[in-house]
């Protein structure tokens, strides 16, 4: 099978994580040093974001919306997936009915295994970058779609002993890097922007006062032959006073 292969040399991604109960955080401290190394290499800090069997779809929810609270989102989504390629995952069922499986993991508080962890990835366009804590695997897992579009999204959550996914979040640091480049590029995109503006009523200011010059040429042009007019007509005159 294509998906099964597909997530199984993605890394540790076990066929049944459990739960943690209460929402507990279980990576605070000194609890997982090993983890909190691994995403410092990133940049990262832990964000447990809840568990009671939604844990991976809570921690995908606040990757891609800021909050857990659209876990039920994530999972219909991954689920509506199954549904709609069935040929893509049926073979990998082995200890129940494809039937069974769709309606068991439809439930809210039901574990994430492989299948739906690669089917949320489809569905959504994701790359999963999954931040190992056991030192049995490497630092990091990655899971992304079969058929990866342009508008592919990657996001970091982080996988517990083997039982439990939270979200991640920048570190202050970069954080603060990262609003002081936004706030460079904004100050870079006025003074552009002034520029073009300056420019602009520069380019307008010159195309004004070529107009008045014109103007005022023409005008000059226009009293010279005028003058010029009048002393032939004067000349004519007197020519023909003389004449006469």
């Amino acid at each position: 099978n294509v998906s099964y292969k597909h997530i199984l040399l993605s890394g540790d991604i076990e066929s049944n994580p459990g739960p943690v109960s209460n929402n507990r955080t279980i990576c605070n401290g000194g609890s997982n040093s090993l983890l909190n190394y691994r995403l410092l290499r990133y940049q990262l800090r832990p964000l447990d974001v809840g568990g009671g069997g939604d844990c991976f779809f809570r921690s995908v929810s606040h990757q891609l919306y800021g909050d857990s609270s659209h876990h039920h989102e994530v999972r219909a989504a991954g689920v509506q997936y199954l549904r709609d390629n069935p040929e893509r995952f049926i073979e990998s069922i082995v200890d129940t009915s494809w039937l069974r499986y769709i309606s068991y993991m439809s439930l809210e508080g039901t574990w994430a295994d492989h299948i739906i962890i690669q089917a949320v990835v489809d569905a959504l366009n994701l790359r999963i970058h999954m931040i190992e804590s056991s030192d049995n695997f490497r630092d990091m897992s990655l899971v992304e779609a079969v058929n990866t579009k342009n508008d592919q999204r990657s996001i970091y959550i982080a996988h517990i002993g083997e039982i439990h996914y939270i979200s991640t979040s920048l570190r202050q640091y970069r954080a603060a890097k990262s609003s002081v480049e936004e706030k460079e590029r904004q100050r870079i995109n006025k003074k552009n922007y002034r520029a073009s503006k300056t420019s602009m009523e520069n380019k307008e200011k010159h195309n004004e006062y070529k107009k008045h010059y014109g103007a005022s040429k023409r005008s000059a042009e226009q009293k010279t032959k005028n003058n010029e007019y009048m002393k032939k007509y004067r000349a004519s005159k007197r020519s023909d006073k003389e004449k006469a």
